[in-house]
């Protein structure tokens, strides 16, 4: 499989890029099943889940969606398992979800995938803009933390996903509202360390098309000079 051209802009490991847009390939023609998949999930454990209200808390969700992924994702010559609350070994950090491909390297992570809720629910020290970063305190927001290093950096990952699970409004909202908040890192960046330009933009993936889900690619300048790719999924779960 050669790698495709949304791959431009990462450099140094055209190797590995197979991998990455296998992976990326069985998520598209699966993960419209999650909204079925989250359904049974949440019969299957209402005994568990708070006044039978569903899944609320972030990292409920992204455990059903860990679930999801080793169980309905189907196993190929890469056989991809996904483990939930993953950290490297130099790293006191987890990220959401680490990917493994067995054929690859059993036992090291090839990629991340973080998860944000959308909005941002309301708890002390939250903001709004966390899919994107913190302002102004010393909290990381999700893409931040891919271009500070602090997800994937002593790795190199070249490449990495970000999921939005939405609960109100929809992923052309979402859309927009991220990029307002990339313009607002471009004029005055609120980390001293890194800095954002246009390439940082989500842009919308026009082959994906799913009614309630929106796939989008971004890529990264990270502090270390080196790029990373971002792949999307915004999911309307509301």
């Amino acid at each position: 499989m050669k790698p495709s051209s949304s791959t431009s802009g990462i450099e140094n490991i055209p190797p590995i890029f197979p991998i990455y847009e296998n992976l990326i390939a069985l998520i598209d023609e699966n993960i419209n099943q999650f909204f079925q998949f989250k359904i049974d999930y949440e019969s299957e454990n209402k005994d568990l889940i708070v006044k039978n209200m569903g899944l609320k808390k972030e990292d409920d969700i992204t455990n059903a969606f860990d679930s999801f992924l080793n169980i309905e994702i189907p196993k190929n010559e890469n056989n991809f398992l996904f483990k939930f609350q993953a950290n490297t070994i130099e790293s006191t950090t987890s990220t959401d979800i680490g990917v493994i491909s067995v054929t690859n390297n059993k036992y090291r992570c090839l990629c991340f995938i973080e998860a944000k809720r959308l909005p941002t629910p309301t708890y002390s020290g939250s903001q709004p803009t966390e899919y994107v970063c913190y302002k102004n305190v010393t909290k990381k927001g999700g893409i931040e933390r891919f271009k500070t290093g602090d997800h994937g950096g002593k790795e190199k990952f070249p490449f990495s996903i970000m999921v939005g699970y939405i609960e109100s409004e929809n992923s052309k909202h979402w859309f927009s509202q991220i990029n307002n908040w990339i313009s607002e890192e471009i004029k005055i960046s609120s980390n001293s360390e890194i800095t954002w330009n246009e390439e940082d933009k989500l842009k919308v993936d026009h082959n994906f098309k799913q009614s309630k889900i929106g796939k989008y690619n971004s890529i990264h300048s990270k502090k270390d000079f080196t790029k990373i790719k971002l792949v999307h999924y915004l999911i309307e779960l509301n």
